[in-house]
């Protein structure tokens, strides 16, 4: 009788649903009208032990199917779950930054997620559950109609590993991700977006309301996304009431020694929190946070949120750096990075953009993780320059280099297999992964903007955010944009690069060197056997151009000790060019080139681009190359 009257209310409360998300302030909304769909909504009350590093935590979980069929199942991450053994695919991927941290998998060291109580509109639906790894499956009591709403609630018990990839403790710093039972999404068919956690790839959620009490042992501070309605101290502790609408993730940060430098622009608060140390590094992080803050509402869209944080992690808790939540991202920074090396404003600037080229617009980091990497890594070179100039990631003049150069460095041998359209976990390893999500991308939108000219590309990421922002789009969206914006002039390449197997080449084939002789033979116009008289010698060089899945026009450069200079280009459906060239024998061939002004970026193998007879460029880049990949080994290995 007690079964049957719990499934009469949950249904009932299914068929009533609510006409808006009911965790929202109904006296004091943040925004009105919403700006996203809100089809979920996040109540949490948690408790840190710091020592145990134990969250105990209750959630009330608001769902409503915006989906187009019935469903009678729900699926929902459990994250930290990827850290609770060695032998998730997650273990597997992180061994060797396990080994450098010095980190084994022990009882200390583990992390899980682990639901003690479900409900679904207060009926038990605990014995359904099902756990994969990290994901958990449960039925439904009845099934929930399209346009219908259902009441989740969950005791839960999240233990934080230790820090080797995002979240986790190290010390007293508590980095608090990914750590709550999250809904997956439901697609428009019924299913579930709901991947399992892997080295690779990030997230993937819906845009909803979160009002969160997180208690600490007092002393420490906690940052996280919304804003702090409340802090109380009762009984040795501190509470913190956060609450944030129009996200889709909460992140926080608990620590005993967080110092804040803060600077208002407009109605944002902006933050660095750091550890002590880091003040002279934690002002260019500020300085940093305003510059790409502002250029972005300035050239792309408003930020609508009131507050936006950077936290500079401690140098035990770098393994948290460089990574982005909605209103938070953790920088890099250590205590004595030279000024000339921007590695921390370069993180803030990156991360940042994130808001934008993620956060608001909340495309599929898992299934396409090309449309936020891959354009804001081209974002984040672009605004670096105009920050700092040309030189804006190692100011060393010998070195000068920007984010361009160090990808120009990279091995691409990967792509030969592996294509950006593709789900993170097919990756065959982390270095494929981040060659085809980030640099390929980037490289291209680079080839675009000296094509088409960087005002342009402003503007089709502008008409591509105002479009898109709050509503979940696809890597097909973004292609209709540029196309449009474009005349789909570059149709045909952005299809190759993004969509296929490939990597786009342009080289200098062959070139020879032949004496030409004096002439000898038939001559038909006059009838006659002729032979020319022996002058001067004369030389004929024979150069051949050839690119590969590039369809757009490629210009070359041939260039002569007399200060002689043949320039031409192959067309877009040109695949190879022989250039004949006769000069008198003391004139040498100085240089062939393709791609002179290396405006074609996406030719990411440049090593085939220059015949010549000089070495001082490439000695002076692989002078720099090598100074590049150090700075790099220090980036991870730090």
């Amino acid at each position: 009788m007690r079964k049957c009257l719990f499934w009469i209310i949950g249904f009932l409360f299914a068929i009533t649903a609510f006409s808006q998300n009911p965790f929202v302030r109904e006296d004091n909304p943040t925004f009105s009208p919403p700006l996203s769909p809100r089809t979920v909504g996040y109540r949490i009350s948690a408790i840190l032990d710091t020592e145990s590093h134990i969250i105990s935590g209750n959630e009330k979980i608001y769902f409503f199917n915006n989906g187009k069929k019935a469903i009678d199942s729900i699926k929902m991450h459990l994250y930290l779950n990827a850290f609770s053994s060695n032998q998730t695919p997650m273990a597997g991927a992180i061994r060797p930054l396990r080994r450098m941290l010095k980190v084994p998998v022990n009882r200390k060291t583990i992390g899980y997620c682990r639901i003690l109580k479900l409900t679904v509109n207060f009926a038990s639906v605990r014995h359904t559950l099902e756990v994969n790894n990290t994901v958990a499956a449960f039925e439904l009591p009845y099934p929930l109609k399209p346009g219908e709403s259902a009441l989740i609630e969950i005791e839960f018990e999240t233990r934080l590993p230790r820090l080797v990839v995002r979240s986790g403790y190290a010390g007293t710093f508590h980095m608090i991700a990914q750590w709550f039972p999250k809904l997956g999404v439901l697609r428009p068919d019924g299913s579930w977006d709901c991947p399992q956690y892997g080295a690779n790839g990030e997230f993937f959620s819906d845009f909803g309301v979160y009002d969160v009490t997180l208690n600490v042992p007092k002393g420490f501070d906690v940052i996280a996304t919304g804003i702090l309605e409340q802090k109380s101290t009762a009984d040795n502790r501190n509470t913190f009431h956060f609450y944030a609408e129009d996200v889709h993730d909460f992140v926080a940060a608990a620590w005993d020694r967080f110092k804040f430098r803060k600077r208002k622009i407009g109605n944002c608060q902006l933050t660095v929190a750091y550890p002590p140390g880091h003040e002279a590094v934690s002002l260019r992080e500020m300085d940093a946070l305003e510059g790409v803050y502002r250029w972005y509402t300035d050239h792309i869209g408003n930020y609508p949120y009131s507050a936006y944080t950077v936290i500079d992690t401690p140098f035990c808790a770098l393994a948290a750096s460089g990574m982005e939540y909605p209103m938070i991202s953790t920088g890099f920074a250590l205590k004595l990075v030279p000024k000339w090396f921007r590695l921390p404003e370069e993180t803030v600037v990156h991360e940042f953009g994130h808001s934008y080229f993620q956060g608001m617009l909340a495309s599929n980091e898992f299934r396409e993780a090309w449309v936020d990497e891959g354009i804001n890594t081209y974002m984040t070179a672009l605004i670096m320059e105009s920050l700092y100039g040309k030189c804006n990631f190692n100011t060393l003049k010998r070195f000068c280099s920007d984010g361009f150069d160090r990808m120009l460095n990279n091995n691409y041998s990967a792509l030969r297999y592996q294509k950006p359209d593709q789900p993170a976990d097919t990756y065959t390893d982390r270095n494929a992964y981040t060659e085809a999500s980030y640099n390929k991308v980037a490289m291209l939108l680079k080839t675009m903007e000296n094509l088409i000219g960087k005002d342009k590309i402003i503007e089709i990421m502008k008409d591509y955010f105002n479009k898109f922002q709050f509503t979940h789009p696809k890597g097909s969206d973004f292609i209709k944009i540029f196309n449009n914006h474009t005349d789909n002039q570059y149709a045909e390449l952005m299809d190759i690069v993004i969509h296929r197997n490939s990597v786009p080449d342009a080289a200098v084939l062959r070139v020879t060197r032949a004496p030409l002789p004096a002439f000898k033979g038939f001559v038909p116009e006059k009838t006659t056997y002729m032979e020319a008289p022996e002058t001067k010698k004369t030389i004929r060089y024979t150069v051949v151009m050839g690119k590969h899945a590039l369809p757009i026009p490629v210009p070359y450069r041939i260039t002569f000790s007399d200060g002689s200079i043949q320039s031409g280009e192959l067309s877009a459906g040109e695949s190879t060019k022989t250039i004949i060239i006769d000069k008198a024998g003391s004139i040498r061939l100085i240089e062939a080139r393709i791609d002179p002004e290396r405006k074609i970026l996406i030719d990411m193998d440049r090593s085939d681009n220059r015949y010549g007879n000089t070495g001082t460029a490439a000695q002076k880049m692989g002078t720099s190359a090598l100074f590049l990949t150090v700075m790099e080994l220090c980036f991870y290995v730090f």
